[in-house]
């Protein structure tokens, strides 16, 4: 049991509830706070998957940027070796 959990069981039973109705009490307990746990957790893996689509849009741009960059340079390096075969290649 959780601590919360414990303490209200605890607290019941000097108040005079019986077992079963304490542990039942202090399983309630549980359950809420198990399902604050769920949609904390369901909270933060909607952020994650936002950002991972996110980071795969900025993957799409640098992909394209690399390949650019690729392209240009192998139009730099046929425009030198065309100079260099036209002056003595």
């Amino acid at each position: 049991m959780a601590h919360a959990a414990i303490e209200l069981y605890e607290a019941l039973k000097e108040a005079g509830v019986s077992d079963q109705k304490a542990k039942a009490a202090a399983e309630a307990i549980e359950d809420i706070q198990d399902n604050k746990r769920f949609r904390q957790i369901e909270s933060e893996l909607y952020g994650l998957k936002s950002d991972v689509a996110e980071l795969k849009s900025e993957l799409k741009i640098v992909k394209w940027m690399s390949a650019f960059i690729l392209a240009a340079n192998m139009a730099i390096f046929w425009m030198l070796i065309k100079m260099a075969m036209a002056h003595g290649g």
